[in-house]
């Protein structure tokens, strides 16, 4: 590939798109606690990860795409250092995808901020995102300002997205 080639791709989110975490959203820390009583809420809740299960149509979708040649990004607000835990899940529910980017361990910004920042190392490194799927509409709102085709996740359930 030549150094200034795009790479078509598409951007798909963890949480709430590929798999169902309903069954934790009761380990959700409240938004007033901190400091480590937040963090010990936080890593039991991304702990939950291993019993999630998996919204079959979207991951039906995100592995056809990998199949007829488009690059699949997934990006999540999962911290970096649940890894391990992430790709046994995604490998137990065969999703396909090119690369996994995580919240680094100490970033606390909002969702939308860090998948933008994911956004800009990837196209950096010439992906051109086609489409996004996310469960989170100020995530697809910036996606959107970025001129990307969004999907909104509901429950298994993919609908387009666009802010107006």
């Amino acid at each position: 590939m030549a150094n200034n080639q795009s790479i078509k791709c598409a951007i798909f989110d963890i949480e709430g798109c590929l798999a169902n975490n309903q069954h934790r959203e009761n380990l959700l820390p409240a938004k007033n606690l901190t400091g480590p009583a937040a963090t010990h809420a936080w890593d039991k809740y991304y702990s939950g990860v291993t019993d999630d299960a998996m919204y079959r149509n979207v991951v039906m979708f995100c592995n056809s795409l990998v199949a007829k040649g488009l690059a699949v990004l997934l990006f999540t607000g999962i911290p970096r250092k649940f890894t391990k835990i992430v790709t046994n899940w995604l490998a137990d529910n065969s999703v396909a995808y090119s690369k996994l980017l995580m919240r680094h361990n100490d970033d606390i910004r909002s969702n939308a901020e860090v998948k933008f920042d994911m956004l800009q190392t990837m196209q950096q490194q010439h992906y051109q995102p086609v489409l996004a799927v996310d469960d989170m509409p100020d995530v697809l709102d910036m996606f959107n300002k970025q001129n990307i085709r969004c999907f909104l996740a509901t429950k298994g359930k993919l609908t387009p997205y666009s802010e107006d």
